[in-house]
């Protein structure tokens, strides 16, 4: 990958920004990608050469990594397992890994942690992919080599929040967080899900690297994974730029105007793809969907 400094930041930040310590190690599959777009997992390996990246969009993902190194090294008591790379042999000749952050054990119950470094909003409005995440190593500790004895039975999230405000605390209230870290439990599955939703991603994977050995299509990103927001029709009232209310279809929004009067007028707010649009994927220009998506 090339990197790139386009705001002139000075050697020590762009070395320090630069390290990185992730591995995940003799696999060929971490949960991590596991639980994202095949589609995307494929185009990032392949093209890893041509890939660019700005040294600056590194700070979060570096701030992350001092957030875990941090807590990992406040561990000392023998009931728990900090920063442990896990690894299963599963039946489709893959080694998938995962490195799971803390694990309590007590008795034959075990509670696995996740460490984020995230925004506010990722609290407020859960991602699904904390649970598959989550649910993912709870699958690995069942099949993994080196196996923890006991049985998952609690998730969680400890989120440190880097954009959290006292002030935004005292005027929403509700379901803001309390305080700039929060824990949050995530619902554990049944065996039966856990396995079902393991085996289901491990196929899609099965698919798209045997669709890129012989020059197939690959398997398209759903919406969820391209963090498609759906196109609104806002209704105003005469020139204020804060919209009364939001509708999915010009029909209702149109109802909507025909029943409050001619001061009411409609705005089309167009749908987005945010994680193609922006690249945050970092190989959109080798993507067919994107390209015939943008056609």
């Amino acid at each position: 990958m090339k990197i790139t400094n386009k705001y002139n930041l000075p050697s020590p930040v762009v070395s320090a920004l630069s390290f990185d310590s992730y591995s995940k190690g003799e696999s060929d599959m971490s949960i991590t990608q596991l639980i994202d777009a095949p589609r995307i997992s494929v185009l990032r390996r392949k093209h890893h050469e041509q890939m660019t990246e700005d040294i600056s969009s590194k700070l979060w993902s570096v701030l992350g990594t001092a957030v875990h190194s941090m807590f990992e090294n406040a561990v000392h008591e023998s009931q728990m397992i900090s920063e442990k790379r896990f690894f299963c042999q599963h039946d489709s000749s893959w080694t998938i890994s995962g490195a799971i952050d803390l694990i309590e054990i007590n008795g034959d119950q075990i509670t696995v942690t996740d460490y984020k470094c995230t925004s506010v909003w990722s609290v407020i409005f859960e991602k699904q992919e904390w649970h598959n995440q989550l649910n993912a190593y709870a699958w690995l500790l069942r099949h993994c080599t080196e196996p923890v004895q006991g049985n998952v039975s609690k998730l969680r999230i400890i989120a440190v929040l880097r954009d959290w405000k006292e002030n935004d605390l005292k005027r929403n209230g509700g379901n803001y967080p309390k305080a700039p870290i929060a824990i949050i439990d995530i619902p554990l599955w049944s065996i039966e899900e856990q396995d079902r939703y393991m085996k289901e991603r491990i196929d899609l994977f099965d698919q798209a690297a045997f669709a890129s050995l012989t020059g197939q299509p690959l398997p398209r990103c759903s919406d969820k994974e391209q963090w498609a927001k759906p196109a609104k029709f806002a209704v105003h009232k005469g020139s204020n730029k804060r919209a009364t209310k939001l509708f999915d279809t010009k029909e209702e929004a149109s109802a909507f105007v025909l029943e409050k009067g001619k001061e009411f007028n409609i705005q089309n707010r167009p749908g987005d793809k945010t994680r193609c649009n922006a690249n945050w994927c970092g190989v959109n220009e080798w993507c067919e969907q994107y390209a015939e998506e943008q056609a």
